[in-house]
Parts: C-alpha cells; structure tokens; sequence
C-alpha cells in the first residue's frame, strides 16, 4: 500500500482486503489456575495491511459476553528472529 496505514478500523482500505478465518482454542500452555480451556471466542478474521515502513493489523471477533470495565483486547507475538521452519511447539 502506498502512503499510511489506517487508523480507523472503519476505512474503506480494510474493505478491500479479503480476511482470513483464523481458529482458536483455549489457553493451555500456562499453569493453572490461569489455564482456559472454553473461551467464548473460537475464532477471528484477521486482515493485514503494509507500506514500507508498517505494518497493520485487523482482528474481528464475535464476543457474546459483556466485556465489563475490561475492554476486549489481542495480542500478536512475532519471532525475534528467523526459525528452522518447524512448527511451533503448543
């Protein structure tokens, strides 16, 4: 993409960018008590858009659930540098 990124969620730029379907599972890889194995959301739609500075970021889930004084949140994890190629251990 040529120029900034947007900022609003609601640019017409997203609408030109097809989604993909990303699944979800619990959080299992912490000790309990913090272990969750049925979220409420099982999966999202990411959607990316780049220039050649940046890098942004779209994530769409449905949340049946009062959110409270929390505001929904995600988090990206990248690796710090390349990999061998294998799969990531869960």
């Amino acid at each position: 993409m040529d120029g900034p990124l947007p900022e609003d969620p609601d640019a017409p730029e997203w609408g030109r960018v097809k989604p993909a379907y990303v699944p979800m599972s619990g959080q299992v890889t912490l000790d309990p008590p913090y272990r969750w194995w049925a979220p409420t959301v099982r999966s999202l739609y990411a959607r990316a858009l780049w220039n050649r500075d940046e890098i942004a970021f779209l994530l769409e889930w449905n949340d049946p659930t009062e959110s409270g004084p929390i505001p929904d949140a995600a988090t990206l994890q990248f690796p710090a540098a390349g990999g061998s190629g294998g799969k990531p251990y869960f």
